[in-house]
């Protein structure tokens, strides 16, 4: 009989320079409207792959690949109770990926918390995250 060996990854060590400097320009200076960040091929730090200061939420929906794992911040407006977070896993993406960003989300939200996302969603599905349940759930939340 045949011997596995599975070992599960470990979360990043931390995030690059320009993650948190990019939340406080969406969440405080209202200059962006999205981000999407990444792990880096090295599993080591969280980094900005793209930000937007005029997307809708079908193109920040876009920015969520079928097939690879990624975190978005959305802000539908001015306010601070009106941000979410996004933890985009969707089944199409290798095993180990998305366990690495399950485990990495951890880091990413602990800097986040103190700026307050309102709603945190992990999903496989985007159709998990319509902008109305979206909204909808920020309503209630805040």
């Amino acid at each position: 009989m045949a011997s596995y060996s599975y070992q599960t990854p470990s979360a990043c060590n931390g995030l690059s320079g320009d993650a948190i400097p990019s939340f406080n320009s969406l969440q405080s200076d209202h200059s962006l409207k999205y981000i999407i960040y990444t792990i880096s091929p090295d599993s080591k730090l969280i980094n900005v792959l793209t930000s937007s200061k005029t997307g809708d939420y079908s193109q920040f929906l876009s920015e969520l690949p079928e097939n690879e794992c990624r975190y978005g911040v959305y802000s539908f407006g001015d306010d601070q109770n009106d941000t979410i977070f996004v933890n985009w896993i969707p089944d199409r993406a290798p095993v180990m990926e998305r366990e690495l960003y399950v485990e990495s989300a951890v880091e990413l939200w602990r800097e986040m918390m103190g700026l307050r996302p309102v709603a945190r969603f992990e999903v496989c599905e985007k159709s998990a995250i319509e902008e109305g349940d979206v909204r909808k759930k920020i309503e209630f939340s805040g």
